[in-house]
Parts: C-alpha cells; structure tokens; sequence
C-alpha cells in the first residue's frame, strides 16, 4: 500500500512511539441499512445479516481505544476487502470526526486506505465509546455471503498522545452479509374490470414470481402507498395506476412491480323532471312515467319496487300497477355503462268499487213512447251511479234513477263511482226491451176513417182502439204470434182478423174495412145508409133457417125473423153512424172479447171431480170441476189481459136460460143464483163483473199479466142432460145456440 503524506500525523507518532507498544485499539465493521445517526456511541448498531439483490446497504468502520491507557484513537486507516462479484461501493463518508486527512480509493471489491484523522485534541473512542471513521455505501450485485474484512494498511492507525499503534496491538473484526437473490415479477397482472364507473370496484390479480411467496401491492408508484390484500378490492374516484411486485417473506426480497391500470368514468347527473302521469290512477288503469336524461348520460332506465331492481322497459313507460308502487329512474352513458343514482317516482292506485247490485228496468219491457225506469244500488267503495245507454262508458244516461223511453230494445249499463277517488267498477247491463207494434187504419168502404174500433191482439198482445183518423197501433211481446181482430158494436169487418208470427219489428198496414151489419147494400161493402136496398137484401130470408154468420140473421140464432126484423127497423132510413141504431146482444162490442166453445165434459157422478182443458183463443188454459157446499160443479179459468192486473178474487156468474143473457152475481148471493139457475140449459155471451178491478186504469207497461175468473155451473145442469150421449153438456149447450160463440170478455 502506498502511504499517505501526513506531515502532522507524523509529529504525533513521533511524540508517542515509546509507550505505543503498551496499548490496544478495537477496529470493527458493521453492517446497515441506513448509516447510524451519531458518529460516536457506546453500544455498536447490530449489523445486518443480509441483503437483497439491488438493495442498498452500508458498511460503517468503528474505533475505540481499549488499552490500559485510553487517550483516543487520534487516527485510522485500513483496507477494506469483499467479494467483487457480490457488491459494489458506491461511496465513501468520513463524517464530522475523522475528516482530516480523509482517504478510501475504491476499486472493485476493495478500498484502500480507509481511513482519516481526528484534528481535535480531545480523544475520542475512548472505552466504552466508540467512534465511526468511515461509512462506505454499497449495493448488493449478485446472491451469496459477502465477507467484508479489515486488513493492514501502509499508514496504519495511532493513539492521541501515544503515536502509532502496531497492528499486532490492534483488533481487526469484519462484517459477513449475505445477498439474497430477488424472486422474479409478478404475471398476469391485472383490473378486474379494467374500466368501472365512478363508485365502482375493481378486483387487482397477480402470479407470485418465482422465488416469491407473496404479492405487493401500491396505489400511485411501486412502493408507494400500500395497498393491503393478495387480491385487492380498489374503488378509485378516478383513473389510477397500481403497481404489484413478488415478495419472498423470508428475505424480504421483492421483484420489480408490474403497473396495472384501473381506469374510471365519470357518472352521468341523475334524471330531471321525473314524474308520473297521472300520478293517482284507479285499479287497472294505467300512468305514463316520464324524465329528463341527465348530464353525461343519453338514456333512461326505469325500475320497479328498487333501484335496480324488476326493469321497466322504455324511455317513458306505460304502467299498470294492481297496488301503489314505487318506480325508479335513473341517467345511463350507453358509451361508458355508467349510471346516476335513481330518482324515485310514485303511482298511488286507488281500489275501483264494487259492482252495483240489483240493477233492474221497471219495467223490464215498454211499448214505443212508454218510460222505465232504471234503478239499482251503488257497490261498496261507490258513492254514486253512472248510467250510460249502448256501451259500458258510451252515452251518458243522467240521473241516480233515470227514466228511459228507447224507441228500439236499448241495453243500458251501471257502474258504481267513488267521488273522491273518480274510480269506477265494472258495468252491469240492464236492458229495456222495446216490443214491436202492429199498425193500421179502418175504415169503411167509402175510405171514411172509423173510429171506436176496438182492435185487440189475442195471446197477449193487447188492444187499442182506433182514433178520429180511424189508425189504431198495439204494441205486442217480441216475438208474439196471434190473431189481430177489430169490434165495433153493430159492425162487421173484412177480413174478420188478421195472423202474424214470430213479430220482432214493426209492422205496418194492418188495414180493415168496416161494414155496417145492416147496410147490406151493395154487397161490396155498403153506402153508409139503411134503407130500401138493404131491406131487399134482407127479406129473401125471411122466415128461414140460415148458417152461421148469415149476414141477415142480425141476432145470431140460426133464424132470420121478427127479431131480426125488429132491430132492422131500429136503422131504417138513417146514417150507419146514427146513435140511435139498437143491436142485439151477439153483435154487440164491450171489452176484450176471447171467442171460445165452452166444451164441458160430462161427470161421471154428480159430486165427481174432474180436471181437464178449455180450448180459449187456441191457447189452452187449465180449469177443474169441483162441488162446493152447495152442491155446484165448479169451474176455474185463468184470464189474460194487456191493459191491467185482474183482481185476485172470484167473480161468479150463472147459466141462465137460453132465451135470457147471461147474469152474474156478487159472492153474498152466489147460493141463490146458484139454486135458481139449475133449470139453465144453455150459455149465451158470459160478461165479467165490474168488481174486478178498475174499469179504466190506463196503465203503462202491464202486458201479460193474469188473473182468475170462476165459473159456477150447478150439477143439476148436467144430471138433466145425463142421458143425452157421451157428449152430455157440451152438446146441449151447442144444440140450441149452435151459432152463439161464447166468450169471456173484461169491460174497460
């Protein structure tokens, strides 16, 4: 080695060399990681056993004089050797003690001398203190045992006062620190997504390295802030880089980092101006949702119950919600997939009322012109009723309980409605069945109208009775099949009726021309006077026995005579239309006249009861035959009428004589005409009493109604006629008045 020029280091060996001879020094090494902070102590650092490949280490040089006279360690200089391949130097640092003098050439894996001079006159490194000379900086090239060694310089080392020391009296210790190879960088490194939206997470993912067992993880530089976990969760507010790096936990070794990046975009502001509407609908309507995107987003999602939770489709969505529920809207980037938070927006459903109850027409079935009236009860939840005509919501029908007079069979609905809420319930139908009309003019052969005809429909179908314009109209049961038929007191009509089936519509010109009985001239239909011409008609059968409906046999006995003659001449030279005019009781007009045979069966016994049918206007009706306490058969008939109800009682009539009309009798006296009338053979035309019922109501509506009528024919009747043949009654009553058509008819 080659000595360093020190003209004063040698004046203080030259003062020392006798007793130097005498006294130890202490050279150590010590390795660290970062240099001691004081230049003096009296504990040594621990050294540090190993390093990492790359890493940065040091090693300090420390004296103390621990002879038996301690002055101070005044100097030092050594050599200092290691392997070459296993660290560098880097620098050298001689401190605030040693700086006088200072020297240390490094070279590859060498410095040659190390060392410097204390200036001060004070000792230092005195035992127990120890003082630093030097501290080299080192990086750790390659693994294995570096030995850092101390070894004799050509200067050497001297004490303060004492000179140089020798180097058999100075104590030379090194340092050994072994280089641990670094494990190889992490792989696959990677953001789980690799792109998120701000508030988003992303799952950080390496391969330890080989020669590693652990993952290291830093937010913003490699070694910067930690980032805890082997698979870190991240949320970043913004684009951030993470860097990763293998660690072998036993050296505390690491790799090199891989950088991953987690990139964020920016969430679009939330929707504006979101709204329902309407906001309140009634169970199963429905509500238009509507929003404003907000910034940074270009589309709307829409949810129900949640955000994010069952998806609504569309950008303003129709919804038809059964109870009130929550939507949720919120701002979506379709380029990023960001999205805003959500705005709420509420449907409230309130609950329809319940349909209405006893929805009725009274009545049900009207004829054209005439009203019903539409009722029923509001549902529960309702407050009120909405009526409409044609459609459930088609035209309003005003009024709770409105009057309807429909020109055609008319379906009418009712709901029930909640005021407060405008909920509605489903529709109830009621309908008003319109029955169709049979319409005409009678008139007589000279087309003068004829007024007071009465003109009746059987089998339900009503009467009218024609106006000053001789036009008369019924208005009949849909559907209705029967015989129209005109009366008029002392008139004959052509044709005698007219048949219809299965009326649905309207019907029309149902015309007849009417004949005075007595104008029997000209044939075709007379000229509205009674004399001379008509009388030559008549007398070709005077005194003659004619068929049925002979147009000079005025009184319908089968014989054309004084009595016909008799009420002839009532008419004589005078206007059909004179008031004067008498007529016989067959031709005579009151009421609903229902022309029937009254066929009787014969009893078996007089106190039989028997049960049969009675053939009235080709409807058969039921009756039965019964004795009473008195002693009388008994028949009961049913009695239809289209203008009003007939009274629920009985009205009894009798069968008197053929040459007396038939007579009828209160219930106090039904014993005593019972008892008088048992000579009676025949019947003439049967009349109902005026008890039963009003004689001119005039009621609306009421077609089809029924009652009953009781015929009291005494026993005796048929026990005188027992012996006449099986057709016993019947035939007798025919016998005599083959040509009268019995009746039951209802005076209005």
């Amino acid at each position: 080695m080659t000595p360093v020029a020190r003209p004063l280091y040698t004046l203080l060996m030259l003062a020392a060399t006798a007793s130097a001879l005498a006294q130890d020094l202490d050279f150590r090494l010590v390795a660290v990681s970062t240099p001691t902070g004081s230049s003096t102590t009296t504990t040594l650092p621990g050294s540090i056993s190993d390093v990492c490949v790359g890493e940065t280490f040091f090693v300090e040089f420390w004296v103390s004089d621990v002879g038996s006279t301690n002055t101070g360690v005044s100097s030092a200089y050594v050599d200092l050797s290691w392997p070459s391949t296993l660290a560098t130097a880097v620098s050298i640092d001689h401190g605030t003690l040693y700086n006088a003098l200072s020297s240390g050439t490094i070279a590859a894996g060498s410095i040659d001398e190390l060392g410097g001079s204390l200036l001060s006159a004070t000792g230092v490194g005195i035992e127990p203190e120890w003082a630093r000379v030097a501290v080299v900086e080192l990086t750790a090239d390659a693994a294995g045992a570096a030995a850092f060694s101390l070894s004799s310089s050509t200067t050497g080392a001297a004490a303060l006062g004492r000179g140089v020391i020798a180097w058999a009296n100075i104590a030379l210790s090194g340092v050994t620190v072994t280089v641990n190879p670094l494990p190889n960088d992490p792989t696959g490194a990677v953001a789980t997504p690799a792109t998120i939206c701000a508030g988003d997470s992303s799952t950080l993912s390496a391969t330890v390295g080989a020669g590693g067992d652990a993952l290291e993880w830093f937010e913003g530089s490699c070694g910067g802030t930690p980032v805890a976990g082997q698979s870190p969760t991240v949320s970043p507010a913004a684009t951030t880089n993470y860097f990763v790096r293998s660690l072998n936990t036993a050296t505390g070794c690491f790799s090199a980092c891989v950088q991953v990046t987690v990139t964020v975009n920016p969430l679009p502001s939330v929707p504006t101006g979101a709204a329902a509407t309407p906001a309140t609908i009634c169970a199963g309507g429905s509500s238009t949702l509507s929003a404003a995107v907000g910034a940074g987003g270009d589309v709307l999602e829409w949810f129900e119950g949640s955000c994010g939770g069952t998806p609504v489709a569309g950008q303003s969505p129709v919804v038809s919600p059964a109870v009130t529920t929550d939507y949720f809207v919120r701002s979506v980037n379709t380029t990023t997939g960001c999205v805003s938070a959500c705005v709420q927006v509420t449907v409230t459903v309130n609950s329809l009322p319940s349909d209405p109850t006893g929805a009725v027409a009274t009545p049900a079935t009207i004829c054209p012109g005439e009203t019903s009236t539409l009722s029923a009860t509001v549902g529960a939840g309702g407050d009120a009723l909405e009526w409409f005509e044609g459609t459930c919501g088609g035209t309003s029908v005003a009024g709770q309980s409105p009057v309807v007079s429909p020109a055609v069979t008319t379906d009418y609905f009712v709901r029930s409605v909640n005021t407060t809420t405008g909920c509605v319930g489903a529709c109830v139908q009621v309908t008003v069945t319109v029955n169709p009309t049979i319409s005409g003019t009678v008139t007589t052969a000279l087309t003068n109208p004829l007024s007071g005809v009465q003109v009746s429909a059987d089998n339900g179908g009503g009467s009218d009775t024609t106006d000053a314009s001789g036009d008369y109209q019924l208005c009949v049961p849909n559907g209705w099949s029967g015989t129209v038929t005109p009366c008029l007191t002392g008139w004959r009509f052509a044709p005698p009726d007219l048949s219809f089936a299965n009326v649905t519509a309207p019907v029309s010109g149902a015309d007849f021309i009417g004949t005075q009985v007595y104008d029997l001239d000209p044939p075709s239909g007379g000229d509205e006077f009674v004399g001379v011409g008509d009388f030559s008609f008549f007398a070709p059968s005077w005194q003659q026995s004619v068929p049925p409906n002979h147009p000079s046999d005025f009184d319908c006995d089968g014989f054309v005579g004084s009595g016909d003659f008799s009420f002839f001449v009532t008419a004589w030279l005078k206007s059909v239309f004179d008031a004067t005019i008498s007529y016989p009781a067959c031709r005579q007009c009151s009421g609903v006249r229902l022309h029937s045979l009254l066929k009787l069966p014969r009893p078996s016994a007089p106190d039989a009861i028997h049960a049969t049918d009675l053939l009235l206007n080709d409807a058969r009706v039921p009756f039965r035959m019964e004795k009473d306490h008195h002693a009388a058969g008994l028949v009961e008939v049913e009695a239809f009428s289209a203008d009003q109800r007939l009274r629920d009682e009985d009205a009894w009539v009798t069968l008197p004589p053929v040459e007396r009309e038939l007579q009828s009798a209160s219930g106090r006296e039904r014993g005593r005409t019972a008892h008088q009338s048992r000579e009676s053979a025949a019947v003439g035309p049967v009349l109902l009493p005026e008890t039963l019922g009003d004689p001119c109501p005039q009621r609306a509506g009421l077609v089809g109604v029924e009652g009953a009528v009781t015929v009291r024919i005494p026993l005796t009747a048929f026990a005188e006629r027992r012996d006449q043949g099986d057709e016993g009654l019947g035939d007798s009553l025919r016998g005599r008045t083959r040509a009268a058509r019995t009746g039951i008819s209802r005076r209005l």
